[in-house]
């Protein structure tokens, strides 16, 4: 099997999921080897022999659920595929908005999976990196959280403002940190919801989440328009906002 043309691996927390499957794909086909985590390791097996299959690049699988994981273990694994070039992280739940109001058990779920989780395992990985990147799936929902979406948009918020920091502590290791800030994407998480104009599919998104991963620091927004559409909903009155 070969290596790959990539100068090390790339994790990936939450590979099941349709945009980790997508990053893996985009990455494979660039020639780069790949640690997969994921809750579903069956599943994420099938994801795995299917990469090494079409790409000829080298895939591991390992577990990982972020709500209940070993930050030890975590970083062994991380570790044994040394050299780590970076870490994609695509963990999200975006949860039932209403139920999380009245059950503390929805809201700790959605607070959990999408902060205090992903902090735990970005931690793990930022002490396994010398040099790379970390990149995280946040989301614009964080920049001024919508009623419709409150709790999801409050626990992505708290990551943002995590990453920040992490950007900061990192910069002497020379890891760069982005947090891309994902619009609509057409996946299942968002199936349910009212489709508009600026979801862009899975497929698009990866691909532009890689290409950022590979150059870039700092905050991405994707697609770029929705650096300029949060700006100007910052500026809206709370009375108009929250009508929408």
């Amino acid at each position: 099997m070969s290596n790959g043309t990539g100068a090390g691996t790339i994790a990936i927390f939450g590979a099941t999921s349709a945009i980790g499957k997508e990053i893996a794909d985009v990455l494979a086909l660039r020639g780069r080897n790949l640690l997969l985590f994921a809750r579903n390791t069956v599943e994420c097996g099938e994801l795995a022999a299917d990469l090494e299959k079409r790409h000829n690049v080298s895939v591991t699988v390992k577990p990982l659920d972020v709500n209940s994981f070993d930050p030890e273990v975590l970083r062994r694994d991380l570790r044994s595929q040394a050299p780590l070039d970076g870490v994609i992280l695509c963990v999200g739940y975006l949860g039932d908005n209403e139920k999380a109001f009245s059950d503390p058990a929805e809201a700790t779920r959605i607070m959990d999976t999408n902060f205090t989780g992903c902090v735990r395992a970005l931690d793990a990985a930022a002490s396994a990196l010398d040099g790379g990147f970390v990149c995280a799936l946040s989301s614009v929902a964080a920049d001024r959280p919508r009623r419709k979406v409150h709790t999801y948009g409050i626990a992505k918020a708290a990551l943002n403002d995590y990453l920040d920091n992490l950007r900061a502590r990192l910069a002497s290791k020379g890891v760069r940190v982005i947090t891309i800030k994902l619009g609509s994407v057409d996946t299942r998480m968002v199936a349910h919801r009212r489709r508009h104009p600026f979801v862009i599919s899975a497929r698009d998104a990866a691909v532009s989440i890689v290409d950022a991963a590979e150059r870039l620091d700092g905050v991405v927004y994707l697609p770029p328009k929705w650096k300029y559409i949060m700006a100007a909903m910052k500026l809206l009155p709370d009375f108009v906002y929250g009508r929408i």
